[in-house]
């Protein structure tokens, strides 16, 4: 099973009007979205751009957090996040309270 990641801004800006940067991972045509701590304008992020130059030089410290989402990603890849839930643990059965019935 093959994984992709892209990096998309989440639709709604914070209070700062800067969007945080989420990492989508699609696996089996699912998709599961994980928030960074990187949030920048929309005008300077390129969803579309090459490997590596997802912030635009307007921002001026477009290569340290360009640096900062490549570790995100390959953190994700080593990891093999998967999107399948784990089954829970069942619970334990209860055990029977005595039925008490009324005269």
């Amino acid at each position: 099973m093959s994984h992709t990641y892209h990096f998309e801004l989440n639709s709604k800006p914070g209070k700062d009007g800067r969007h945080t940067v989420l990492l989508r991972i699609t696996a089996n045509r699912k998709h599961k979205r994980i928030k960074t701590d990187i949030a920048v304008k929309s005008s300077e992020f390129d969803p579309k751009a090459e490997w590596g130059k997802w912030v635009r030089s307007r921002n001026m410290d477009n290569k340290e957090i360009n640096q900062r989402l490549k570790e995100i990603l390959s953190q994700a890849e080593s990891e093999g996040r998967t999107l399948e839930k784990r089954p829970l643990p069942r619970p334990k059965p209860c055990p029977t309270a005595p039925v008490i019935l009324s005269p």
